[in-house]
């Protein structure tokens, strides 16, 4: 999901785990009023194998 949302992103490893980042556009398409983003995201992957 991030690699699909995220301009560029990545990850580092530390001595107490990993940190993952992204950089995301600040400008771009708004929602509609009203849409629920999470929902629409998780949409995208279906029930497939649940």
């Amino acid at each position: 999901m991030v690699a699909r949302l995220a301009e560029r992103w990545g990850t580092r490893y530390t001595a107490r785990g990993k940190v993952i980042w992204a950089e995301l556009p600040l400008h771009g398409p708004a929602a509609e009023p009203g849409a629920d983003t999470a929902d629409a995201l998780l949409d995208q992957w279906g029930d497939a194998g649940l």
